[in-house]
């Protein structure tokens, strides 16, 4: 192999390297969220697992666990798990429905909700830092490309809502 092949290869970005792909830098911006996310809770004290839930929790308090899985993507028993865990280290509350005592109902406490606030606050930091290289109205571009992405893959799925996102028509 050539020396100037070598060079496009491992440096590509100097040598008019192919179009990247657009989930690629999402992948790779979500990476760098999550990692930034990640030492959030270990400043704070809060396993990792459970931000997700408390995410989730801030957007639908009080809503059931059996909601809370569909919220998530996860397993009804790992929520379940979790939501035990949560409930002794202060985070949630459990409480039975009134209506139905088969159904739980899952509620922040105040220690949760500083835990949210704490990541919300990184949130604002971050999105001031990978913003900063962009114009308001990059951003609003951006911002507005992508949620048409997502709309249109979610549309193509036949999903009305985005998965794993926050509300949906179900019961609340």
């Amino acid at each position: 192999m050539s020396e100037e092949n070598m060079i496009k290869q491992h440096c590509p970005e100097q040598h008019g390297a192919p179009e990247k792909e657009i989930m690629f830098v999402v992948n790779q911006l979500s990476r760098i969220f999550q990692h930034e996310m990640r030492k959030v809770c270990e400043e704070n004290g809060v396993p990792v697992g459970y931000r997700n839930l408390l995410f989730h929790l801030v957007h639908n308090d009080g809503c059931s666990q059996r909601r809370l899985a569909k919220l998530t993507g996860l397993k009804p028993s790992t929520v379940s798990i979790a939501l035990e865990k949560m409930e002794r280290d202060g985070y949630v509350t459990r409480e039975k429905n009134m209506m139905d005592q088969r159904a739980v109902r899952v509620y922040l406490t105040e220690k949760g909700k500083d835990v949210d606030r704490a990541n919300r606050a990184r949130i604002k930091v971050l999105d001031e830092r990978f913003s900063k290289t962009v114009t308001p109205e990059e951003k609003r571009e951006l911002v507005a490309l992508l949620e048409k992405v997502m709309r249109g893959y979610c549309e193509e799925q036949g999903w009305e809502h985005p998965p794993f996102c926050g509300r949906t028509d179900e019961e609340h």
